[in-house]
């Protein structure tokens, strides 16, 4: 699981690429940082031959309370 946080700010690009991403000015922060090291490491493994899929998700949340 990735997030949509290692995508280049708006301004730069409009869209989010299906592709790994190159290093860019907006990894401003230690946790976009550490998803895209992460996903730089499943890109070298699937350099390699190995399978890989990365989701990037925007937002994940739990459960709503139930309306009482």
């Amino acid at each position: 699981m990735s997030t949509l946080s290692v995508a280049p700010p708006l301004a730069l690009a409009p869209e989010v690429p299906e592709a790994f991403l190159p290093a860019h000015p907006g990894l401003r922060y230690g946790y976009q940082q550490s998803k895209w090291a992460a996903e730089r490491l499943l890109e070298q493994a699937a350099e390699r031959g190995l399978p890989v899929t990365v989701h990037r998700l925007g937002r994940i949340v739990g459960r709503s309370p139930p309306v009482t």
